[in-house]
């Protein structure tokens, strides 16, 4: 995954952060009385969260200059609370650090991680000191709201869906649908500029999830505007794509049909 791009603004007075804060992630039953230190000595204000709930509400009601994850916090782990914090449009652009296990040298690291430092737990104070300070400086890009408009959303008992699905990909909307059947957890579609790139549902990603959500004949949905995934599991043609599904799905139909003709 590509790290957020950042605009780089001027090096004057009036865009220097001068009261940064920081979102320390504490680690449930762990001490993190050196990370506290060592952000003080950073330069930052500390705010603490001790969940993911919280964290995410903290993140968009305060909007810190840096979130500091660890990677064992709680119990979804520092990686999905990363990719919820760059997945919603208000919270998106708010650098997030992880301290891991391993080298931040990885070169891999940013495909597992979604986020714009990742250093090791084990590196020295003054290393940590100087990365802390390295994603402070970075320049959060210039925040452009989107234009208020309120969500789509039906029953997919309608036989609707398809429908808004066509109009979403045609009109080249960003965001993602949600869609709740029934799951222990919810499914979703990422679409952006019309282009699907991530599907989720249940235990099925990219193509096969989408197929599986696409023609759902329970349940409800809701388009969200502006939502981002950080995963990319296809790249397709969203009008394609759906052509597609349906091909598949009258196949598959007919072969039914046939087969208990057959029987």
């Amino acid at each position: 995954m590509a790290h957020q791009e950042f605009v780089l603004l001027p090096e004057n007075r009036e865009n220097t952060i001068t009261n940064p804060t920081l979102l320390l992630v504490e680690i449930p039953g762990a001490t993190c009385e050196r990370y506290r230190t060592l952000a003080k000595r950073a330069g930052f204000k500390i705010l603490t969260a001790n969940s993911g709930p919280m964290t995410r509400v903290v993140t968009q009601r305060s909007q810190p200059d840096l979130v500091l994850l660890s990677p064992f916090t709680g119990p979804e782990g520092a990686s999905e609370l990363a990719r919820s914090i760059k997945e919603n449009p208000k919270t998106m652009d708010i650098p997030v650090m992880i301290l891991v296990d391993s080298d931040s040298s990885d070169p891999d690291m940013s495909m597992v991680y979604p986020t714009e430092a990742c250093a090791s737990a084990t590196a020295s104070d003054e290393d940590l000191v100087k990365t802390m300070r390295a994603v402070r400086n970075r320049r959060r890009r210039e925040r452009v709201e989107p234009e208020p408009s309120s969500p789509l959303e039906g029953d997919l008992r309608d036989d609707t869906f398809p429908g808004v699905l066509e109009f979403l990909f045609t009109a080249r909307k960003t965001g993602r649908i949600v869609i709740l059947n029934g799951s222990r957890l919810p499914g979703h579609i990422y679409i952006e500029d019309g282009n699907v790139v991530h599907a989720q549902h249940a235990r099925r990603s990219g193509i096969d999830a989408f197929d599986e959500m696409c023609f759902l004949t329970h349940g409800r949905f809701k388009f969200e505007p502006e939502f981002r995934s950080a995963q990319r599991t296809m790249s397709e043609n969203g009008m394609q794509i759906l052509l597609d599904s349906a091909r598949r799905r009258d196949e598959l139909a007919r072969d039914r049909n046939r087969n208990g003709t057959r029987g």
